[in-house]
């Protein structure tokens, strides 16, 4: 098992820091959604995310009162430690932003820098 290490992790923003900060004119709704064996498997099979937990938090995106995209929110490994981010997709499901919310990893700080997390803007 991966021992993690408290007092290499960086706090970069919090849920509601992220949500100001992404959509500051928006109302967010949290849709929790479990991951049975079968969506984890899908998931894995459709990205490279190493997913380690059962539970995604998803946030539906209104503005002026129409869907306008969703907030994914999850905790994934790394090459040896655990990282929290956030993705932003827009209404027709592509990557408008990205943000790395904690970073445990003593190597590969690169995404932590918002040039190489621009690489997966316009991503579905």
């Amino acid at each position: 098992m991966l021992g993690l290490n408290p007092a290499l992790a960086e706090v970069f923003f919090t849920e509601q820091q992220l949500i100001a900060k992404l959509y500051p004119d928006s109302q967010l709704v949290e849709r929790p959604v479990e991951i049975d064996r079968a969506l984890l498997k899908d998931i894995k099979r459709a990205t490279s995310a190493r997913l380690i937990t059962d539970s995604l938090k998803i946030w539906e995106v209104n503005k002026n009162g129409e869907l306008s995209g969703w907030l994914f929110n999850a905790d994934v490994l790394g090459k040896h430690e655990n990282i929290r981010y956030a993705l932003a997709i827009d209404s027709s499901g592509q990557i408008v932003d990205m943000d790395i919310m904690e970073y445990r990893e003593t190597h590969g700080g690169d995404v932590k820098n918002q040039a190489w997390r621009a690489q997966l803007f316009g991503r579905r």
